[in-house]
């Protein structure tokens, strides 16, 4: 670390987090350092540790901290027939409707 220049190297992240270091050819690279929140599907403890995937048949959300946030899933097949046109089935009107089913 180049403390008088303000630069730092990251050691750790908290859990939910990866971290993603930068030092690439021995050359520091301090923008390119972060704590990256974990991805959906996987779990990191922090630290130093790589993201890991739940098991097959599970998910978690993004920030999940350990395999307890690994849930068992369930796939749903939902046919709807909506009284309205295609035309007029606009993004905005697809995004309201995924959102009401995904909390339905």
């Amino acid at each position: 670390a180049d403390w008088s220049r303000g630069k730092y190297v990251l050691l750790s992240c908290p859990g939910g987090f990866q971290l993603i270091n930068s030092l690439s050819n021995a050359q520091f690279l301090d923008v390119s350092q972060q704590c990256q929140e974990c991805p959906a599907s996987f779990y990191c403890a922090g630290g130093t540790a790589p993201a890991a995937a739940c098991p097959d048949s599970t998910f978690s959300p993004a920030g999940a901290n350990s395999s307890l946030s690994c849930l068992p899933v369930v796939f749903v097949r939902l046919s709807v027939d909506l009284a309205i046109s295609e035309a007029d089935f606009d993004a905005d009107r697809q995004a309201a409707f995924r959102q009401a089913v995904a909390f339905a």
